[in-house]
């Protein structure tokens, strides 16, 4: 785990690339570990590298299943690569697996709203939101989606 650290340190400096090295390394000495290729799934995400980071996120979905930040991560980049169908799946499953989790439901909201369905989007935020209210990011994306409805919401 000394290179899944390393990588993380090196990820929180913004030294992607270093990140990166190590993140792979740790995957290499240990397959079977999920951290290591979440957090590389994760700097897939964050540098617009969603085919890379489907890749790695769904190693990792089927190591651990009930990981929330994997299976969240996988949803946002099937959502930027159009893969609604497949977000769903993913979120639908993860519903079951985890229930009541207000990052599955904001993460499949993303998908819907990156992809063209603001509707789909606002139900699961008011969903989230009914779940935890103090969700800025949650509330900031149904303002987005639904005005009107995040402005019931926040009175």
């Amino acid at each position: 785990m000394h290179h899944n650290w390393l990588g993380l340190a090196h990820r929180r400096r913004g030294d992607l690339g270093s990140a990166e090295k190590e993140l792979l390394r740790a995957m290499e000495l240990g397959p079977d570990q999920v951290g290591p290729a979440a957090n590389l799934g994760s700097i897939y995400l964050q540098e617009g590298r969603a085919e890379e980071a489907v890749s790695v996120l769904e190693r990792a979905l089927g190591r651990d299943p009930a990981s929330v930040e994997v299976r969240t991560n996988l949803i946002v980049a099937l959502g930027r690569l159009g893969k609604v169908d497949r977000a769903r799946d993913l979120f639908e499953e993860g519903l079951r697996i985890v229930p009541r989790r207000p990052a599955l439901y904001n993460a499949m909201a993303f998908t819907y709203q990156a992809n063209g369905h603001p509707a789909e989007a606002a139900g699961l935020l008011k969903t989230s939101l009914s779940i935890d209210a103090g969700q800025a990011d949650a509330l900031r994306l149904l303002r987005q989606a639904d005005p009107a409805a995040a402005d019931e919401i926040s009175r």
